[in-house]
């Protein structure tokens, strides 16, 4: 039983004892046996009381989690695929999260005992707003700003249930904490129970609802989800209310806080443990999906240890779990510095540490905040300061440190404050740590000189003498700084002039909500486009006019390209601009029109000492700034060709590759025009998606698979996979007669909609 393991801890050892050192009024199973009438009814008293407030708070917090995705995709058909949507969706769900822990903590002492009916009724309210739908026909209208068009659609979508559930985790501990049972004093374990509810639903709904259900019926799932959600939460008040009341202090329902008042240090702690490993999420997701692998849904990893974190640190002695996640911190800190500084051709050599290091920091600041809980009447309180601290670690990390940093610097930085969260022994807290702060000012000073003597790193072999200066500097730090700080210090120096160096000269950087575009110089000089592991593009400025990259005249897009130009003057149409490559292959009388998400890419693509593509090709370019779909969506224009080339991590978007999508590419393409689709990509196997679209347009496909020598790659010509599609074969013979494209793989799965898709499905394992 998950409350078994809070035996024999109370208040007074799990939470802090008042500033003045008063003691703190806990009641005992024996003060409740002879001054309280509690009901012996088997839920009312013992284990059926502790699995219904258990199930209880099982159940809102995975429903918490899975209406989150389950809205995004509800709403990526109507805004695209712009940050803007993730954004706003995510500030809604954080500040929507803080204000049911505010109601929570408010009815908890304000309505008091009246807070019990009132609760029930806001719970049972938004069944009158289910299924989950966006309303019929509604569009962004003109000149609506899409943030607040978004919020409005939220607010009337999920707005209440989500509010409704926010409020469930501090609500159900609170209500156990007035139950009278003999966990009653430390009802946190319902926490850690909740938690594993939210690691479940973000689980759940990759591996087993995307794959299986629409989108509408994943909404009359939840809708069932939430009215079981209901009822639990109606039998919790009603074996709450037929309890007598107490004659003990904080027992009584109707009763205010006894305990002494949180302070404003101890607020101050709650709101920083909590803002440390949430600015941290973001920052190692950022890391792994940009800088070290750009594997879709790799995001769900950190997040499920983020979880995982809260189950350990809330459901387990805290002494030994805080001795043995600080060690791993400290331990750990030095490989970490040197998996940043280094390069490893095993992709796992460097997630593994980067994911076991956040593991234990997570759980080592998840395990201090559980240190810290105060008694169970001031338990809501606790929850909000708590929130408050999530709320601000995410605005932070998604929306401050992208304008503020060029680089994921957020990262780095949240690592030092993480190795600060040790706690320090008690020599250490008598140590003055002046000659350790000047040590490791001294041995970050001396990183970046070795930095700036070996250039960087800019060869293996140079690479040795940093690997070898970091390994020396975590060493002498672990040994001679005897203080959390000095030694947080230190290793937050090192990663810091470790994040910031690059391999290669950088000629431009820029950082948006989209990652994170770098323009660098390789060693043959030429011009290359990167976002994280991802290359977009590349030029080499002693031949500008040839294309090269994925767009190499000798690879599949070449061969559309070049088959054509004999043709009359052609109308283009792009969706994912780059470095504006194919521009190239423009001609006196031809027009390329360009729909690129994002502005940075498209500043980086018009600066001719950059890439010169768009300025110097002959056909008249135009850049049209928005998401694709939509962008085509406000346009009647009709085109010779369209080229899809959009990219999100390292796949094509989901919702450009739906049926709908297909239907507006469409009503863009003449009757004799080619859709070109672009599916290389590491990770997913996207040709019988794109087959099974065909089969279901009635359009012809074939595909080619470039693979070229070594020695090609070398001279800049990539490797790509593409889809050609058509009313018919004929404006694809040419391609199948000379060039070696080949009819697709038979069809797989069903037919990918807006209202259903399966990136799991075609993923490559």
């Amino acid at each position: 039983m998950a409350g078994d393991s809070h035996q024999g801890r109370g208040p007074t050892q799990g939470g802090p004892l008042p500033a003045d050192g008063s003691a703190v009024a806990v009641i005992t199973r024996s003060d409740l046996d002879s001054t309280t009438s509690v009901s012996s009814s088997p839920v009312s008293s013992g284990r059926g009381l502790v699995l219904l407030f258990t199930a209880a708070s099982f159940v809102g917090s995975t429903l918490l989690f899975l209406v989150q995705p389950l809205v995004a995709k509800l709403l990526t058909p109507l805004l695209g695929g712009t940050p803007d949507v993730w954004n706003t969706a995510m500030v809604f769900f954080q500040a929507t999260l803080l204000l049911g822990y505010g109601v929570a903590h408010l009815g908890a002492h304000w309505l008091r005992g009246r807070q019990i009916p009132i609760h029930v009724v806001l719970v049972a309210l938004p069944l009158l707003a289910l299924p989950l739908a966006v309303p019929a026909g509604w569009r962004l209208p003109e000149g609506t700003a899409p943030a607040l068009w978004t919020l409005l659609v939220l607010a009337i979508t999920v707005g209440l249930p989500f509010l409704a559930l926010s409020t469930a985790s501090p609500t159900f501990q609170r209500w156990f904490s007035l139950s009278g049972h003999r966990h009653a004093a430390d009802p946190y374990f319902l926490y850690a129970a909740g938690n594993f509810g939210s690691l479940l639903a973000l689980l759940a709904y990759p591996l087993i609802l995307e794959p299986h259900l629409s989108t509408s019926a994943q909404s009359r799932l939840w809708s069932l989800g939430y009215l079981a959600f209901v009822l639990l939460t109606g039998a919790c008040a009603w074996v709450l209310r037929r309890r007598p009341t107490a004659t003990v202090g904080a027992v009584a329902i109707d009763a205010g806080p006894t305990s002494p008042p949180l302070t404003g240090r101890l607020r101050r702690r709650l709101t920083g443990f909590a803002f440390v490993p949430s600015l941290l999420l973001l920052g190692v997701t950022r890391h792994l999906s940009t800088d070290i692998a750009s594997i879709p849904l790799l995001w769900v990893v950190p997040l499920a240890l983020y979880l995982l974190s809260f189950v350990l640190a809330f459901g387990r002695p805290l002494a030994r779990l805080i001795d043995l996640s600080g060690r791993t911190v400290a331990l750990l800190a030095v490989p970490l510095a040197a998996a940043f500084a280094a390069s490893f051709d095993s992709v796992w050599l460097v997630l593994v540490p980067h994911l076991v290091f956040f593991l234990a920091a997570a759980t080592l600041a998840h395990a201090r905040l559980a240190e810290l809980r105060p008694p169970a009447d001031r338990l809501t309180e606790f929850y909000l300061w708590i929130s408050l601290g999530g709320v601000l670690g995410g605005i932070a990390g998604a929306l401050i440190a992208p304008v503020v940093f060029t680089s994921i610097l957020e990262y780095p930085l949240a690592l030092g404050l993480v190795v600060a969260l040790r706690p320090a022994s008690a020599a250490a807290r008598r140590h003055l740590d002046g000659r350790g702060v000047a040590v490791a000012l001294a041995l970050t000073a001396g990183l970046a000189l070795a930095w700036r003597a070996t250039g960087a790193a800019a060869t293996p072999e140079a690479a040795r003498l940093p690997v070898l200066f970091l390994a020396l500097v975590g060493a002498v730090a672990y040994v001679a700084l005897r203080s959390p700080r000095t030694f947080a210090l230190a290793i937050g120096g090192v990663l810091l002039v470790a994040g910031v160096a690059e391999p290669n000269p950088t000629l431009a950087a820029e950082r948006t909500f989209f990652g994170v575009h770098r323009v660098f110089e390789d060693e043959q000089g030429r011009h290359v486009l990167a976002n994280g592991t991802t290359t977009h593009g590349m030029q080499d400025p002693t031949d500008p006019s040839t294309p090269l990259g994925y767009y190499h005249p000798e690879g599949p897009i070449g061969d559309l390209f070049v088959s054509g130009a004999d043709a009359p003057p052609r109308d283009v149409a792009v969706v994912g601009l780059g470095s504006g490559a194919l521009a190239a292959y423009g001609r006196g009388g031809d027009t390329f029109s360009y729909f690129e998400i994002d502005p940075a890419v498209a500043r980086i693509a018009s600066d001719p000492t950059l890439f010169s593509y768009l300025s110097d090709s002959e056909a008249d370019t135009d850049i049209v700034l928005g998401d694709g779909r939509l962008s085509l969506e406000r346009t009647d224009d009709v085109y010779d060709v369209m080229v899809l080339d959009a990219f999100s991590s390292d796949a094509i978007p989901v919702h450009l590759l739906t049926a709908q999508a297909v239907q507006e590419y469409l009503r863009h393409l003449r009757t004799d025009g080619v859709l070109a689709v672009h599916i290389s990509n590491r990770y997913f196997e996207l040709a019988p998606v794109v087959s099974r679209l065909a089969e279901a347009f009635g359009l012809a496909a074939v595909g080619r698979l470039d693979a070229p020598s070594p020695e090609q790659v070398e001279a800049g010509h990539w490797s790509s996979t593409w889809v050609a599609l058509a009313d018919g074969p004929r404006a694809l013979s040419e391609l199948t007669a000379d060039h070696g494209w080949g009819p697709l793989p038979d069809p797989e799965g069903r037919l990918w909609t807006d209202d259903y898709s399966d990136l799991l499905g075609s993923f490559r394992f």
